[in-house]
């Protein structure tokens, strides 16, 4: 339990700093749009701070745009806000349909932990972020994707989309680019949309399978980890004998 937990610590931190290191162009961060708007044409990435770590007892609230007569999916892609409790949360992330704080498209108690929230999509052109923090931690915040998408009318997209599995039109620059922006995830299929890599391959399997794959990781990590410490336990008493015998 205690590695488990410092695995996912480790692995925050080194995603977080990653993607600080990175600098990727089209990643926008939610610091810098306090009480303003973000508006995106296709597709956006978002974060919530360049820095490593956020502050504490911090504020922000951002408007997300996307085109009239379009909607946005959020996909995050890693997620450290904060620790929950059972009843509220210390530090939060809340995500609101439209430009005002009416309907809430995030849990009662908001967005917080560390567990990867499940993608949220707004029914109209217009979301709103609410982010506060109140207590020192060593949270490193979230990234996520801002794709926009469209339902066609005669179930068709036009010919600068993308038609997804579930009809759902996307920029058809947006294919095969290594992102999922389709929420059924067909635009990097192999299969449906044609890409390659491991991601295409990825997507084209069955969950059995992914699950199966995962499980099989684990138990052979899990079993190599064992061989090493019945290594050392074993060899450890013979090298000390050795040194007595001299």
């Amino acid at each position: 339990m205690f590695l488990a937990k410092f695995l996912l610590e480790l692995a925050a931190v080194y995603v977080s700093l990653s993607s600080c290191m990175a600098h990727n162009d089209n990643t926008v961060y939610m610091e810098n749009y306090c009480d303003k708007k973000i508006k995106i044409r296709t597709v956006q990435n978002i974060a919530l701070s360049e820095d490593v770590f956020y502050p504490s007892g911090w504020r922000c609230q951002t408007t997300v745009e996307a085109p009239p007569g379009h909607v946005i999916w959020f996909n995050f892609h890693y997620f450290d806000v904060g620790r929950p409790s059972v009843i509220y949360c210390t530090d939060v992330l809340r995500i609101y349909d439209g430009d005002t704080t009416d309907t809430e498209l995030s849990p009662n108690k908001g967005l917080c932990g560390r567990l990867l929230p499940r993608p949220i999509t707004t029914s109209g052109n217009i979301a709103t972020f609410k982010f506060k923090s109140m207590v020192v931690s060593t949270s490193t915040g979230f990234k996520l994707t801002a794709t926009v998408q469209r339902k066609p009318d005669s179930k068709m997209c036009s010919k600068n989309e993308f038609q997804c599995l579930d009809d759902i039109c996307i920029d058809k620059k947006l294919k095969c680019d290594q992102e999922v922006n389709c929420q059924d995830n067909s635009d990097e299929s192999a299969q449906y949309a044609g890409c390659e890599g491991i991601l295409a391959k990825w997507t084209d399997l069955s969950t059995f399978a992914r699950v199966g794959i995962i499980v099989g990781t684990v138990v052979g990590m899990g079993l190599i980890l064992c061989l090493c410490v019945t290594a050392c336990i074993y060899f450890s008493p013979q090298k000390r004998y050795k040194r007595l015998k001299d």
